[in-house]
């Protein structure tokens, strides 16, 4: 079973139609001034296979602020050669843009045949949600890209999550692999195509045999789990095709674009004027190329930062508002509503992100369970006051009443309100969470109607109410006044799902 997550990796595949060019690092260069404003982290272990390990090396903005999104680069030669160093400009453009950005080596087709590659990207992916916290990553917003065989790869993740044969192990295994956005550039789509064969004037050839351990006509299904193609379905992320000009190599990009529409999937086609396959190694295709880069991932992973919202999840519905990918295992818009049920599987319950911008807010939305139990937790999170992003405002709606807890934040490890005395520091702010948990106010919602919820946001005051008049509270605290940047709905409510509509954000004048 496929299940969709938010992440993005780059990859470097040098590729003519009949054959391989060796890869080598890019020969771009990016000004003293934009990589003096990074900090690397080199050789950073993110996976283990007895004493086998795989490192990356993780590239980021000197400057402290919220979580960011982050881009995976995988570097390209064949499946059979290459090093990750030659994907490191890419990887330090994309950082000064904003992002954490990695570079990853994987297992090649001499040491190790399919599907080793692609277990070691979904295992770079699982590491970078896992170390979210450690390097300052917005875990639900990884981009993977890469070009050619990098681009194949970055494809494959992207459309294979969950798909068990494709996972392996390497650790983290209680994170997902899933990405949220997919750049594939000069990228193999289909390798089970009969088109490889014809424009090759091959019916065996040698570098899928290297990579994948077979001939197609041995081993027919192995090269279906190869294809990215094969596992297209309406859950995958946004997929950004891009080429150079004079590129002549088959990639069956635009069979799998239309295939990509008619599910619904955010797609398109970049071409680089004048530019050959290996187009990352000239300036000025490689500065067009992260142009057009920055603007897919922008849109894709960023996200709109949004003051003024309303989703009332109709036929003008647009998944791109949300950080979470929609539809996905537990989530999906169906008959004029969102619809979350089930388990996620891993620590916490279903949950749905929207990013938004503004100090002073009135949200509002409404929900209804379909059946008995369960209950809905509503998150704002915003500035902690020490340049990071935490939750400031829980409120939970139980079927016998709503509690809302408070989140602070200080820099005293001994505040008698520290969320549990294990818990480190946020290792971007230093800040410790505080936790203020007060008493359960009693309120019959055990039935299945619809609950209107608001919450209005001015200064450091914070008012939640539930149908109108039915229930209010109203509480102020300095963390109050920070900028509200997320909002994330945690759902319990079972096989039975919990129904959420006519979401609304508005800035209030101050």
């Amino acid at each position: 079973m496929k299940f969709a997550f938010p992440i993005c990796l780059f990859s470097l595949f040098l590729a003519p139609a009949t054959g391989f060019s060796q890869v080598k690092p890019s020969p771009t260069k990016l000004p003293d001034a934009v990589v003096a404003s990074l900090e690397s982290h080199s050789d950073l272990v993110y996976a283990r296979y007895g004493d086998r390990e795989m490192a990356l090396d993780l590239y980021r903005p000197k400057t402290e602020g919220p979580p960011r999104p982050a881009i995976v680069c995988i570097h390209g030669g064949g499946w059979f050669k290459g090093e990750r160093s030659s994907m490191t400009n890419l990887a330090m453009a994309f950082a000064s843009r904003g992002y954490v950005a990695v570079t990853i080596s994987y297992r090649l087709s001499g040491e190790a045949k399919f599907p080793a590659a692609i277990q070691d990207a979904k295992a770079a992916v699982r590491w970078l949600r896992g170390e979210a916290k450690t390097f300052g990553v917005d875990p639900e917003k990884i981009g993977v890209t890469g070009l050619s065989a990098g681009g194949h790869l970055a494809a494959l993740l992207a459309t294979s999550a969950g798909v068990a044969e494709l996972e392996g192990e390497g650790g983290h295994a209680d994170q997902s692999s899933a990405v949220q956005a997919c750049l594939a550039m000069g990228a193999q789509s289909d390798l089970e195509s009969e088109r490889i064969a014809r424009l090759s004037g091959k019916t065996d050839d040698p570098f899928y045999r290297t990579f994948l351990g077979d001939s197609q006509t041995a081993i027919p299904a192995t090269y279906a789990l190869a294809s990215p193609r094969h596992h297209l379905d309406k859950a995958d992320p946004p997929l950004l095709f891009m080429t150079g000009e004079l590129d002549d190599s088959s990639t069956h990009a635009v069979e799998t674009r239309a295939d990509l529409e008619k599910s619904g999937i955010p797609t398109g086609l970049v071409l680089i004027p004048g530019a050959p396959h290996s187009f990352l190694g000239q300036q000025r295709a490689f500065n067009e190329c992260i142009e057009a880069a920055d603007d897919f991932f922008t849109t894709h992973l960023k996200g709109p930062a949004l003051s003024a919202f309303s989703e009332s999840f109709g036929d003008d519905f647009d998944p791109k508002r949300f950080s979470t990918v929609l539809p996905n295992k537990n989530t999906a818009v169906r008959d004029g509503v969102m619809r979350t049920q089930g388990s996620s599987g891993g620590k916490y319950p279903p949950m749905v992100y929207l990013p938004v911008d503004g100090d002073d807010l009135e949200i509002s939305f409404r929900y209804r369970h379909n059946g008995p139990g369960g209950w809905l937790w509503f998150f704002v999170d915003g500035d902690d006051g020490f340049g990071s992003v935490d939750h400031l405002l829980r409120v939970k709606f139980l079927r016998e009443g709503v509690q809302l807890q408070v989140d602070g934040h200080s820099l005293d490890p001994d505040h008698p309100q520290r969320q549990k005395a294990g818990r480190d520091a946020d290792p971007l702010s230093g800040a410790y969470r505080l936790n203020e948990i007060l008493p359960m106010e009693k309120l019959d919602l055990s039935g299945n109607a619809w609950r209107e919820v608001k919450l209005v946001f001015r200064g450091e005051e914070a008012t939640v109410s539930l149908d109108g008049s039915v229930w209010t509270s109203k509480l102020s605290r300095p963390g109050f006044a920070g900028a509200k940047r997320k909002l994330l709905w945690m759902q319990n409510g079972g096989g039975d799902a919990i129904e959420i509509d006519d979401i609304v954000v508005k800035r209030i004048d101050p």
